[in-house]
């Protein structure tokens, strides 16, 4: 009996095959991939860190209006009344004061640089967290080249951001390197010494950020 179908049991044979081949040629056509994975921890240690900006040089032209304004109120070469006197036409006796009411004394004008320094930082965390701003005058006097005088009295700074009152250091939190912290700077001046015009030059003063 099993003879009776030796040409159909070989058309089995070879269907069965040609099957395993397809599978196998299915299987194979995609590719096994390699692949290998790792997680990586990062740590980075900022240090701390102070920048300041400051002109290392500053001019300053004073106008007449300016001066005259400082010192006397008005706008430029001034004349202020006194009022009204009388006395004896022979011998009136009059005196205008070196004092007079509406004259400001040369020996103490205020000179204000707005924005003058600025400082980006980033605070110690072991510290305050803080940057504290002080100043030092090197050189207090501005000599003129035929030897009259200004002189620094003194100096003082403040934030810009708050305004108010001068003093000689300020301290603040410190804002990152995103953010400037920017301060003015107050010089009260001697003028009395100033008895020409020209330049008056080589004065100099320190600005210096330190962090806390």
């Amino acid at each position: 009996m099993l003879n009776q179908f030796p040409n159909g049991f070989k058309l089995m044979k070879s269907v069965a095959l040609v099957l395993g081949l397809l599978f196998v040629f299915n299987f194979s056509s995609t590719p096994l991939r390699a692949q290998a994975a790792g997680t990586t921890d990062i740590d980075i240690s900022f240090p701390p860190l102070v920048i300041l900006f400051y002109y290392d040089n500053i001019d300053i032209t004073i106008s007449r209006a300016a001066l005259a304004g400082i010192v006397a109120g008005g706008t430029g070469d001034t004349a202020l009344s006194q009022g009204t006197v009388s006395g004896n036409a022979f011998t009136p006796n009059l005196s205008i004061s070196s004092s007079t009411t509406g004259f400001t004394s040369p020996a103490a004008v205020d000179l204000d640089l707005i924005e003058a320094w600025a400082v980006r930082a980033i605070g110690d965390s072991s510290g305050a967290g803080t940057v504290q701003v002080t100043l030092s005058v090197g050189d207090d006097t501005l000599t003129e080249t035929g030897g009259d005088t200004i002189t620094i009295n003194s100096l003082n700074t403040r934030l810009t951001s708050v305004g108010g009152a001068f003093s000689p250091s300020v301290t603040f939190p410190a804002q990152g390197l995103g953010t400037a912290i920017l301060g003015d700077l107050r010089l009260n001046l001697d003028l009395s010494g100033a008895t020409v015009s020209g330049d008056y030059v080589d004065g100099q003063f320190t600005v210096t950020a330190t962090g806390l």
